[in-house]
């Protein structure tokens, strides 16, 4: 009966000692979920800034690429149409032009 009677009525520095060690409990807690948090953030923003980085090159070199076929594509046509002016200008006896003159 005496056991019971602690635990229904405690001292006041038995719940004292206690709440400050709940408090101290609970501040640890905290804490370690917080460096927790700040953890996964960063691995997560780490991860997240890989990805960004990967698409973005992949971006660039299809847009390099794209670049590269679309002016060797305009050179050939530039080049036929030089061809064909320089075939006119021969009928007519003129010099001819472009790179070739």
């Amino acid at each position: 009966m005496q056991i019971l009677s602690q635990f229904a009525n405690p001292s006041p520095r038995h719940v004292s000692s206690t709440r400050r060690i709940l408090r101290i409990v609970l501040q640890m807690t905290l804490l370690a979920f917080g460096c927790y948090a700040i953890y996964r953030g960063e691995k997560n923003g780490r991860a997240e800034a890989a990805q960004l980085e990967a698409e973005y090159k992949a971006r660039h070199e299809a847009l390099e690429k794209e670049t590269e076929a679309y002016l060797e594509n305009a050179a050939d046509e530039m080049t036929e149409i030089y061809r064909g002016l320089n075939t006119i200008f021969a009928y007519a006896g003129l010099d001819p032009i472009g790179e070739g003159s």
